[in-house]
């Protein structure tokens, strides 16, 4: 018998045989702190570079709203340092940037009780039923050991995890754009082994992959907070890409951001949001009424994220543009074709 199907049948047994001795935790534990002590070095003459840029950082964190944030994520100050944040492409210098215009926004165009929801649980920004499932999206702070963006958005199917995409606010700048802020998609995964759920998804919503849905939920969440520029992560710049696994994020990152209309532009993708949809008129006649009915379902998780995230999150002194205006949802943001 194979022995991890011997412990599973005997759980008193596996408790014993793999526990660890108090010398090899000690061991463990030093371990890790020598590990640490090394990556502070490493990132010293970072720092010292970027000083200025440090400093304000803090200056940011340290204010009442958002003091918070260091008992949730306690190196938040110093996630920029590490050449993984976010993009591979950016500067020491851009990657602080991107970090402290990120915390600047979140900060000024949410309430502090949904800010502090999002560090410590997840909101609930959309649901939807049918005859056989229950769907929803979740927004939550991304979490401490994830490094491609901030904010998180998760797709659930009866309440499991299927697929998620990651995150921030940033400077139009450091893509060479003149908006004040766009939001950078950094992350898109699905859950591992789960296919099947994923694949009965798509086919239960009117053919829309997950991915796709969550990306309306994330323009809806710009659209409440007037922003219309979006930034896409290409393959190569990614954390975890390498050599082995290059194809594979190419079909999941930039055959997405293809597919959209994002256009590649210096080290990103870039579109304007809302997405622009082909002409009805070039579809063929008999995908018109297929690709007429996810196009409204796709439009209705929009206007729904938008309307709930302006009654929920709002800050009180965040103005929105005329541009952000959109229609009433149902009472229960659930949306019932």
């Amino acid at each position: 018998m194979p022995l991890q199907r011997f412990l599973n049948t005997v759980p008193t047994v596996k408790t014993t045989l793999v526990h660890v001795s108090e010398p090899e935790k000690t061991r463990q534990r030093w371990g890790g702190i020598f590990r640490r002590v090394c990556r502070g070095f490493e990132y010293l003459p970072r720092l010292f570079v970027t000083a200025p840029a440090f400093s304000r950082i803090l200056r940011l964190i340290f204010q009442p709203k958002m003091f918070w944030l260091l008992g949730h994520q306690p190196a938040l100050p110093f996630k920029y340092l590490s050449k993984f944040y976010v993009s591979r492409s950016l500067s020491t210098d851009q990657r602080a940037v991107a970090l402290h215009h990120h915390y600047m926004f979140f900060g000024d165009v949410w309430r502090d009780d949904f800010r502090k929801q999002l560090a410590f649980d997840r909101a609930l920004i959309f649901e939807h039923y049918t005859p056989t499932a229950y769907f929803n999206i979740q927004l939550a702070i991304a979490s401490a050991a994830v490094k491609e963006g901030e904010l998180s958005l998760y797709f659930q199917m009866n309440h499991v995890d299927l697929y998620q995409v990651s995150f921030s606010f940033v400077p139009g700048s450091i893509a060479g754009l003149g908006a004040e802020t766009v939001v950078f998609v950094s992350r898109i995964q699905g859950v591992k082994h789960n296919f099947s759920d994923i694949r009965d998804a798509t086919k239960a919503l009117f053919d829309i992959a997950p991915p796709t849905l969550l990306l309306a939920a994330l323009q809806g969440i710009a659209k409440a907070l007037g922003i219309s520029d979006m930034l896409g992560i290409p393959a190569a710049d990614l954390v975890g890409s390498s050599h082995e696994n290059a194809t594979e994020l190419s079909s999941s990152y930039d055959a997405f951001f293809q597919a959209i209309g994002a256009i590649r532009q210096g080290a990103f993708y870039v579109c304007r949001l809302p997405l622009a949809e082909k002409p009805i008129t070039l579809i063929k006649p008999g995908h018109r009424c297929r690709t007429q009915k996810k196009r409204r379902f796709k439009n209705a998780v929009i206007d729904i994220v938008a309307n709930h995230m302006i009654d929920i999150a709002a800050a009180p002194r965040f103005t929105l543009s005329a541009e952000s205006t959109v229609i009433q949802p149902d009472p229960h943001f659930a949306l019932n074709f």
